[in-house]
């Protein structure tokens, strides 16, 4: 019988759940959690929850029902395996800590993007390969009988770090803000979620992606039981999470678990030879079958990740990914739904003050360094334009607030990630201006969420002479400005022609 997590205070709390309780007081730092027991009966059994106030939101008493660490798949999945259905359970699931983060690869120094670039990292956050939970959140009048539409967010981190236990996304005021059901999932990373074994049969070797897949599945079965419409489910994404996203777009599940898709700053970038990085790993633990690779401790293996610098990045299978996305356009797998697709202004401004020696000598020269990263948005100026040829309803945006500005370095702007706590409200002023920007991008996005054949507001992508892209924050608005594409592309053919040849633009 599976072992469910026990909270009670009947209960001893032990080893990995005590610590996400501990875990979960301090990254809810920013709300406050309410006594009370949200329950639900769902297919694997009962759950117990609790309740949440979140942060930056107009009433100080309201709260949402927070189900905390609700396992979508068997807990622990085995290593490098594909996840299984989660073993039900005969007493109630206490879901009232936050889960740990599935084992994370943050490498200061080294070429990833989220490290230089990301907003937040959860390397701090206590790691676990039983990681395999989400969280629901909910506003308190849903229910079976009054069903809200569905926000699944897969987050980002260059598929090596993140987790929904950051408080990034743990406070946030959607659910009351907007009315609708947050979800947020975790998923394995790096080498545990992208080992590149030949001993993996094609089609199961991105458990990562396959895990995003379990959750969704889950949310479709389940969802209905905390207040919310599984025929009314639309994934948001971020980075990575983009990159997920759009991979579920091309070649979706069946039947399809989502009707729209919000990918922002869609992104990897994972140097180096993956299949080779897991024999080198192999070797070095005189591994010669991936059962002995199953059983070396989850630290041991971090440790040798990190020091070498090893990455392993997904296999394109045509199962859960492709390398071109215009193949599942052309012959129609990709998923027919309306889609959001942006970037923001200043995606790679700290990538190029960190390469510049911190502004130590002059930026221009730093240019050929950064060529790997054209790929952030000239390959959406790419895709937005394709998909909308080819008939499907795409909006496009750049986010251009630089209103939380950490002002870590000169120029920073709205640096990649900047906007994700715009849209969760999780933003850390008090400034005005900022909380008017994250009310219209909460609106946005759960309006799109509502009526995604309606969009978010703006003009969509064909249909206003090319004044159709959503100018987000200029100036430090508190809404959008509809400019012509070219003010934002007018540089993305010639980089488009490079991002082809590196293998980034599509």
């Amino acid at each position: 019988m599976h072992k469910v997590p026990k909270h009670d205070k009947m209960h001893p709390i032990t080893n990995t759940r005590a610590s996400a309780i501990l875990f979960s007081l301090v990254f809810l730092d920013t709300s406050t959690i309410v006594t009370a027991d949200p329950t639900v009966t769902i297919a694997s059994g009962v759950v117990v929850g609790t309740t949440v106030s979140p942060v930056n939101q107009p009433s100080a008493t309201a709260v949402v029902n927070a189900y905390l660490g609700i396992p979508f798949a068997k807990s622990p999945p085995e290593r490098f395996s594909p996840p299984e259905e989660p073993e039900p359970w005969s007493t109630p699931l206490h879901a009232q800590a936050l889960p740990p983060s599935c084992p994370q690869q943050t490498l200061p120094g080294s070429l990833s993007l989220e490290n230089y670039l990301a907003h937040t990292v959860a390397g701090d956050l206590q790691q676990s390969e039983d990681c395999l939970y989400l969280n629901v959140y909910a506003p308190q009048n849903a229910s079976s009988s009054n069903l809200k539409e569905v926000m699944f967010w897969i987050h980002g981190g260059d598929l090596i770090s993140g987790s929904i236990s950051q408080s990034l996304y743990t406070g946030s005021p959607l659910p009351i803000n907007e009315d609708i059901i947050l979800v947020t999932t975790n998923y394995r990373l790096g080498y545990f979620g992208f080992s590149n074994s030949p001993e993996i049969p094609s089609g199961q070797q991105n458990s990562g992606f396959l895990d995003q897949r379990l959750a969704l599945d889950w949310a479709q079965k389940n969802i209905q039981q905390f207040g919310g419409d599984p025929t009314k489910v639309t994934i948001f994404s971020e980075s990575a999470g983009g990159f997920s996203a759009k991979q579920l777009v091309a070649i979706p599940p069946s039947p399809l678990p989502f009707q729209a898709a919000i990918i922002e700053s869609e992104a990897i970038e994972l140097p180096g030879n993956g299949p080779a990085n897991y024999q080198n790993v192999s070797q070095y633990f005189n591994c010669t079958d991936i059962n002995c690779l199953r059983n070396i401790p989850v630290n041991g293996i971090q440790d040798y990740i990190l020091k070498n610098n090893l990455f392993f990045k997904p296999i394109v299978d045509d199962v859960t990914c492709v390398s071109d996305v215009r193949n599942s356009i052309n012959n129609g797998t990709f998923a027919n739904v309306p889609i959001i697709i942006g970037s923001n202004k200043n995606e790679l401004s700290a990538l190029v003050y960190k390469i510049s020696g911190n502004g130590t000598y002059d930026v221009t020269q730093t240019l050929d360094t950064i060529c790997e990263s054209i790929h952030i948005p000239t390959p959406l100026w790419a895709i937005a334009n394709y998909t909308s040829e080819h008939s499907h309803k795409v909006w496009r945006y750049r986010y251009s607030a630089s209103l939380n500005d950490a002002g870590t370095f000169p120029g920073e702007g709205a640096t990649h990630a900047s906007e994700v706590p715009m849209v969760f409200g999780t933003y850390s002023t008090e400034n005005a201006t900022e909380a008017a920007l994250s009310h219209y991008m909460q609106h946005a996005w759960a309006n799109f969420a509502k009526n995604p054949d309606g969009g978010p507001g703006w003009p969509q992508v064909g249909t206003n002479g090319g004044i159709e892209l959503a100018d987000i924050g200029s100036g430090n608005r508190s809404g959008e400005d509809n400019i012509r594409f070219w003010e934002a592309d007018s540089y993305c053919g010639t980089l488009l022609e490079y991002s082809q040849l590196l293998g980034f633009a599509w």
